[in-house]
């Protein structure tokens, strides 16, 4: 998983941050600051829902959500119910919503690959009915 203090951070993109920096506007947050808030707080509902349009909106997923993802899983896993249920959806729309071929700005980076890989896997807690004999 990314570190939260990895510098690679700054690289990837989302909904108004590029090359490093916030681009359309200074409300744009740093995605790091605000996961380390909720793993300080995991149930803050209100404070994730501020962070993720900016990884994922209107069925755009930005190259930063697959970085963010295995972090969402994990703090879904510390937190209650209802933040529980907010962290998987996000996990599930990102996922459908995910074009990685689209360009650098929602792309996949190598580096992200096989943790984002085990953070879905993890996400994907319902029992399947087609797989019962």
């Amino acid at each position: 998983m990314l570190s939260l203090d990895d510098p690679r951070w700054h690289e990837l993109n989302h909904r108004n941050w590029i090359n490093g920096a916030p681009a359309a506007g200074p409300d744009a947050p740093f995605v790091p600051e605000i996961l380390t808030r909720l793993y300080e707080n995991p149930d803050d509902v209100d404070l994730f829902a501020r962070l993720s349009p900016y990884l994922c909106s209107e069925g755009t997923t930005y190259a930063a959500a697959f970085a963010a993802i295995p972090h969402v899983v994990e703090l879904a896993a510390a937190s209650d119910r209802v933040a529980r249920a907010e962290y998987l959806i996000f996990v599930g729309l990102a996922v459908i919503y995910a074009t990685p071929d689209a360009g650098e700005s929602y792309s996949v980076t190598d580096y992200l690959r096989t943790d984002l890989k085990r953070a879905e896997d993890e996400a994907d807690l319902r029992d399947d009915p087609r797989s019962e004999g």
